[in-house]
C-alpha cells in the first residue's frame, strides 16, 4: 500500500538541507553573540558565564548535530 505524501527519500535529503541551514544560522549566532560579548572590552568586563553558556550550547548542537548525521 503506497502511502500519501512525499517519498522517504526525499524527506530525508530535505531534512538534512533543513538542518544544514538551521546549523549555519546557529553557527553565525554563536559568532555573533561572542563578538557582541567580547569586542572591545576588557577581560575583567567579559560575562563569563554567559560565554560559558553560549559555548555549552553550541557544543551541544554541534553534537546533537553530528550524533544526527551518523544516522
Amino acid at each position: 500500500m503506497a502511502s500519501p505524501g512525499i517519498p522517504l527519500d526525499t524527506a530525508a535529503i530535505m531534512s538534512s538541507v533543513l538542518e544544514g541551514i538551521l546549523y549555519g544560522f546557529s553557527v553565525l549566532m554563536f559568532v555573533g553573540a561572542i563578538w557582541m560579548m567580547t569586542y572591545k572590552r576588557r577581560l575583567r568586563d567579559i560575562n563569563r558565564p554567559a560565554i560559558a553558556v553560549a559555548t555549552l550550547m553550541f557544543l551541544l548542537s554541534t553534537a546533537a548535530s553530528s550524533v544526527l548525521k551518523m544516522d
